[in-house]
């Protein structure tokens, strides 16, 4: 069931499984204690990804797991800027529907 055996940032994650949910066997804590690396054993729709936890679980498998939805970091105040002016771009949401 693992997508990938090497330990991957949650960086690199997010990068290739944009928008996508994932579930990470924790390999590695930050100095907060939070998920910092891990091999991708799942990725794809919530309820497939939810589901696989939940046979892991089931089978005795206990994690740790880390089960989110993989979006880009922003890195640099460059990524900031960008992100700000493109929203700015599209205007308010809902902006240029019809109502």
């Amino acid at each position: 069931m693992t997508d990938a055996a090497a330990s991957l940032s949650l960086e690199e994650v997010a990068d290739r499984y944009d928008g996508k949910w994932v579930l990470l066997r924790v390999t590695e804590l930050d100095e907060t204690h939070r998920p910092a690396r891990g091999e991708v054993v799942s990725h794809g729709s919530e309820k497939k990804v939810r589901g696989q936890l939940h046979q892991l679980l089931a089978a005795g498998r206990h994690g740790p797991y880390y089960f989110f939805c993989a979006e880009p970091w922003l890195r640099t105040g460059e990524d900031l800027r960008r992100v700000v002016n493109e929203a700015a771009e599209q205007g308010p949401p809902g902006a240029g529907e019809w109502q």
